[in-house]
């Protein structure tokens, strides 16, 4: 005998125990074989059995066909024009800095002249002296020489005068006249050349002192202009590094706005694909909006009892079942593809409606 959970309607039997209780009763000898199975109304059952057909014609009817169209959206003027620009500036940097590198270090290098000043016992003070001082002196003696003999004649006068004329006295009187005016004549000569001595020294020394001083600022402005060079190269450098991220920046824009361009494309080109893929799914998600409709229908989950005979099935529901589960597992095996799902909805159909006759 059968167990008596198989009585309670409430609790059917599953397929398993059905089975193994259709084989024992079998060899049991003379016992009746009561099966337990689903039964569809009429007008549900020539419902999946149409939709059933509708899935058929549609897989037969339909080839696979393939996106013509592009996919995938390609580089905008903007981006390409972008790696164009960070692709000339490959070398600029260095070559630049190099030889900004290359003009600083020699400046950095540069040795100022060397101040050399002259010493006033080297140097030669003929083209210092007065060329009329030779002159000055002959003038002042000979203006001597005149007051002199002036002199000596005043002397002649006066002791001729006094009846003692070539006398000794006159004669003593004279050589002190002459004595006194040669003394003057040489003092005379001495001041004019130690005039003349003292006027080229501090001449010379002026010079000596002027070009020391202009050693010294040629010298400073040397440095000074090496320092200023490399002050420049600095300078230089680091408006040239300014100017390249300046570059840099530019570019990343231009291709920050070729990529949001690129997106709007590839944006594009997915509705595309998403809209042709609505079209050539949209018989088979009819199907299978119907099937789904049908499977949950009140009514198709209805067990009877029936006597004799082996467990049967309605062959609108297992048709309906096989195209749900073929449509499942070919998506799932194709990775999503709906032609491969349609097929597999198709095949599981024609089984599970063989299965359950």
């Amino acid at each position: 005998m059968r167990p008596a959970r198989y009585t309670d309607a409430i609790d059917p039997p599953t397929e398993w125990e059905v089975a193994d209780w259709h084989l024992c009763s079998q060899g049991g000898g003379g016992n009746t074989t009561t099966t337990t199975r689903a039964e569809l109304p009429k007008w549900l059952d020539n419902a999946a059995e149409d939709n059933l057909h509708r899935a058929v014609d549609y897989a037969k009817d339909t080839p696979y066909q393939q996106y013509a169209n592009e996919r995938i959206a390609g580089q905008t003027p903007d981006q390409i024009q972008a790696a164009d620009a960070i692709r000339n500036m490959q070398g600029d940097t260095g070559a630049a800095l190099g030889s900004l590198a290359g003009s600083s270090a020699a400046r950095a290098s540069y040795v100022a002249p060397t101040v050399m000043p002259h010493s006033l016992a080297a140097t030669d003070l003929s083209a210092y002296m007065n060329p009329f001082t030779g002159e000055v002196e002959a003038n002042a003696l000979r203006a001597l020489e005149q007051t002199r003999q002036n002199a000596q004649g005043q002397v002649g006068d006066v002791f001729q005068s006094a009846k003692a004329f070539g006398g000794s006295r006159q004669a003593l009187q004279s050589a002190v006249t002459d004595a006194q005016f040669g003394q003057r004549a040489a003092d005379t000569s001495a001041q004019l050349r130690q005039a003349n001595f003292t006027q080229a020294q501090g001449a010379a020394t002026g010079d000596i002192t002027r070009d020391l001083a202009a050693q010294q600022a040629n010298q400073r402005a040397s440095l000074d202009s090496a320092g200023l060079d490399l002050s420049a190269f600095k300078q230089a450098a680091d408006i040239y590094g300014a100017g390249q991220a300046a570059d840099i920046r530019d570019i990343g824009l231009l291709d920050t706005s070729g990529g949001q361009q690129q997106q709007m494309a590839q944006g594009r080109l997915d509705l595309n694909y998403q809209n042709w893929l609505e079209q050539q799914g949209y018989t088979k998600s009819q199907i299978e909006w119907i099937s789904q409709i049908l499977g949950s229908t009140p009514g198709s989950g209805v067990t009877t009892v029936n006597a004799g005979g082996g467990p049967k099935g309605s062959p609108a529901l297992g048709a309906l079942g096989g195209a749900l589960s073929g449509a499942a597992t070919g998506a799932t095996l194709s990775g999503g593809n709906p032609y491969v799902a349609g097929v597999g909805a198709v095949a599981g159909g024609v089984l599970g409606g063989f299965s359950s006759r």
